[in-house]
């Protein structure tokens, strides 16, 4: 899987390694956006006002967001990987 003078990690599997990053960097901030704004309404329907308002929806956007682009990324290799098989 890894050629032996391709060190372990890198990204010179990849066309061009910044694309990778660049895509990277919109996947996550699609997904932080979305989830800061559904943590921040699911407390203040609760009630919370405030400093505790912004530090609840700080915790439960990051895991929202870790959710969301964990799962985006599972379906994206499921997809991509059934292409690399036909």
């Amino acid at each position: 899987m890894n050629p032996a003078n391709t060190p372990a990690g890198s990204y010179h599997h990849f066309p061009s390694p910044m694309k990778s990053y660049v895509l990277s960097v919109v996947a996550i901030l699609l997904c932080a956006g979305p989830s800061a704004y559904v943590a921040w309404q699911l407390w203040l329907v609760i009630g919370l006002t405030g400093v505790w308002l912004s530090i609840a929806t700080a915790l439960t956007a990051m895991v929202l967001a870790t959710a969301l682009f964990a799962a985006l990324s599972a379906i994206r290799n499921k997809f991509s990987g059934a292409r690399r098989k036909s």
